[in-house]
C-alpha cells in the first residue's frame, strides 16, 4: 500500500505540545484510517517514497474539529421565521412550521460541516414524534455514511410532557376547556414507542454501522421529557456500552421543575444511573454545587453551546467552574450560531470570551482553549486518544488550512497555534480528510454536487408553508406556557447556582 502523505509549512498536532512542527507531515496507509507516521516532510517522504503527496508550503496541517452537539439541520428555525426567545416558547413556535426534508437537511448540514473543518459531529436526533424518529434515524445515518463524516448519532427518546414539563393532563387542567380542545386537536400527544421497538431500532442502527465512522447511541431529549421507565431502560443500555447524549439543565424552568420535587435535573439523571464517562450532557447552564460535583465524580462530558444558549436566553454555562474540576468540555454549534450559519471555529472563540467574563473567570490562551475543545469533543465522541489530535495511531481526521490567508490576518511573529485558534475563519479550510478518506480538496466537497444540494434545499425552503390552524393553536398555547414559566421561575428564586449570583 502506498498511502497518502499530507504536509504543510507547519503542522499543529494539538497534543500536549502546542508548538508547530516546521515542514510537518503525516502519512496514512491506504484503507487504514489511522496515522501511521508523523514528522518532517523530508523524513516522511523518505520512509514512504511511493505515497501520494497532498499539501505544500502554503498549508497548515491540524486535526479535524469536533462539533460536540448539533442536530443535522441545514435550515435553522430562524431561517424559517422563528424568532429567538426562551427555549420553551421557541419550541412552541416550531409546532406551526413545516419541516424540510430531514435527509436533505442532514446531508447539506454534514457537507457544510466538512467544508468548515469539522470531521466529527455529535448528533442527538430530534423528530416530531417517536414513530417518525425510528425510520428517520435509519435514513439519516445512511446519509452520514454516504457523506463520509464521522458521527456519533443518538436515537431520540421522549415519552411524556407534550406541552410543557408537567404531565399533559395536569398542564391542560389549568387552562380553559376550549383551549384544551384546540391543543389536543392540533397537537395530540404522540403514541409512545415500546421499549421493544426502541431496542430493535437500536440494534438495527448499530448493526448497519459496524466498521464505519458512525457510532450509535441514545439521546434522551431531556430528563423532564422522559418517564422514569424510559430513563431506566436507557441506563440499562448504557451499562452495556451504549453512549448517551442528553439535553440537561438548559433552562432555569427545567431546573425549577425538578426543584419543586426536591432534586435537580442532573441529580435525577444520577439517581437513574445515567451519569458515566459515556454520557454527554448538553448545555448544563443552570447547575448547583451538588450538580457540578456529581458530573465530575461520574466522568461525564459537558457539551457547551454558547451561541445557542445566548440566542435562546438560557444564559451562560459555568464553564470555568466545570473546568476547575477537570470536567471535559466539548463545544457544539447546536445547529445554530451568532450569524446565519454556525461556524465551530467561531463557537470555540465565543466560548473562551464568555468564560473570561464569568464570575470565576479563566485566562487560558486561545490555543489552549482550542486544544481543550478538541479534547472535550474527543471525550464526548468516545475516543479520547484517537480524535482531536495528530499523532501516530490517532484517527486520520486531518484538516489543511491556507497558510497565506492565515498570516495575512496576523503578525507572522505571533505563535501559529494562537493565530489559528484566535483568527482562522472557515474559509481558510482547503482540504479535509476523515478516516483516511480525502473528502474536501481545494475547498470543494468531492463526493457529491454540493452546490446542487444547496440549490435543492433553497428551492424546498421557498416552498415551505406554515399551517394556519397550528399557528392559531400556538397563539393559544403561548400565554399559558408563559404563565407556567413564570410559576417555575418563582419556585427557583433564591437557588444558588454555580457561576452566577443568587437567582
Amino acid at each position: 500500500m502506498n498511502g497518502t502523505t499530507y504536509w504543510g509549512r507547519f503542522l499543529l498536532s494539538f497534543d500536549d505540545d502546542l508548538s508547530a512542527l516546521d515542514q510537518g507531515a503525516v502519512h496514512v496507509a491506504d484503507g487504514a484510517g489511522i496515522i501511521d507516521d508523523l514528522g518532517p516532510i523530508d523524513e516522511v517522504r523518505a520512509r514512504h517514497p511511493a505515497a501520494e503527496v497532498i499539501g505544500g508550503a502554503d498549508r497548515v496541517v491540524m486535526p479535524g474539529l469536533i462539533d460536540a452537539h448539533q442536530h443535522g439541520r441545514a435550515l435553522s428555525p430562524a431561517d424559517q421565521g422563528c424568532r429567538d426567545e426562551t427555549l420553551e416558547l421557541w419550541l412552541a413556535q416550531q409546532r406551526a412550521v413545516e419541516r424540510p426534508d430531514p435527509l436533505l437537511s442532514a446531508q447539506v448540514a454534514a457537507i457544510r460541516s466538512l467544508l468548515d473543518g469539522v470531521t466529527t459531529i455529535m448528533h442527538p436526533h430530534v423528530s416530531p414524534s417517536p414513530a417518525h424518529a425510528l425510520a428517520e434515524s435509519i435514513e439519516v445515518v445512511q446519509v452520514y455514511r454516504s457523506v463520509g463524516i464521522r458521527a456519533s448519532f443518538g436515537l431520540d427518546l421522549r415519552d411524556r410532557a407534550s406541552y410543557a414539563y408537567d404531565d399533559d393532563d395536569v398542564f391542560l387542567a389549568r387552562i380553559p376547556i376550549a383551549a384544551q380542545r384546540e391543543l389536543r386537536e392540533q397537537f395530540p400527544p404522540a403514541d409512545p414507542v415500546s421499549l421493544d421497538e426502541l431496542e430493535s431500532a437500536l440494534a438495527t442502527l448499530r448493526r448497519e454501522t459496524e466498521r464505519t465512522p458512525i457510532t450509535i447511541g441514545l439521546a434522551p431529549r431531556g430528563p423532564q421529557w422522559c418517564s422514569p421507565a424510559l430513563l431506566e431502560w436507557a441506563a440499562e443500555q448504557a451499562r452495556g456500552g451504549v453512549p448517551l447524549q442528553i439535553h440537561a439543565s438548559e433552562t432555569r424552568a427545567q431546573y425549577a421543575w425538578y426543584a419543586q420535587q426536591g432534586v435537580s435535573p442532573i441529580r435525577h439523571l444520577q439517581r437513574h444511573g445515567l451519569l458515566s464517562p459515556h454520557t454527554t450532557l448538553a448545555h448544563c447552564v443552570w447547575l448547583d454545587a451538588a450538580d457540578v460535583e456529581a458530573i465530575a465524580e461520574s466522568g461525564a462530558v459537558v457539551a457547551h453551546n454558547p451561541a445557542s444558549n445566548l440566542r435562546l436566553q438560557s444564559g451562560q454555562a459555568p464553564v470555568a467552574s466545570l473546568r476547575a474540576l477537570g470536567i471535559p468540555i466539548g463545544i457544539g454549534t447546536d445547529s445554530t450560531g451568532m450569524g446565519s450559519r454556525p461556524e465551530l471555529f467561531g463557537e470555540i472563540r465565543l466560548a473562551r470570551w464568555l468564560e473570561q467574563l464569568a464570575i470565576m473567570p479563566t485566562s487560558i490562551s486561545p490555543a489552549v482553549a482550542l486544544r481543550d475543545a478538541l479534547r472535550g469533543g474527543a471525550a464526548a465522541a468516545g475516543d479520547r486518544d484517537g480524535l482531536g489530535v495528530l499523532r501516530i495511531g490517532a484517527a486520520a481526521d486531518i484538516v489543511l488550512l491556507d497558510y497565506e490567508g492565515l498570516t495575512a490576518r496576523a503578525d507572522t511573529n505571533v505563535d501559529l497555534a494562537e493565530v489559528v485558534a484566535e483568527r482562522a475563519p472557515r474559509t481558510s479550510v482547503t482540504d479535509v480528510v476523515v478516516a483516511g478518506q480525502h473528502l474536501v480538496a481545494e475547498g470543494r466537497y468531492r463526493l457529491a454536487d454540493h452546490e446542487g444540494l444547496e440549490d435543492a434545499l433553497a428551492e424546498e425552503a421557498a416552498g415551505l408553508r406554515g399551517d394556519p390552524a397550528r399557528a392559531a393553536a400556538v397563539r393559544t398555547l403561548r400565554p399559558h406556557l408563559r404563565a407556567e414559566l413564570e410559576r417555575l421561575h418563582e419556585i427557583g428564586r433564591g437557588a444558588r447556582f454555580v457561576g452566577r449570583p443568587t437567582a
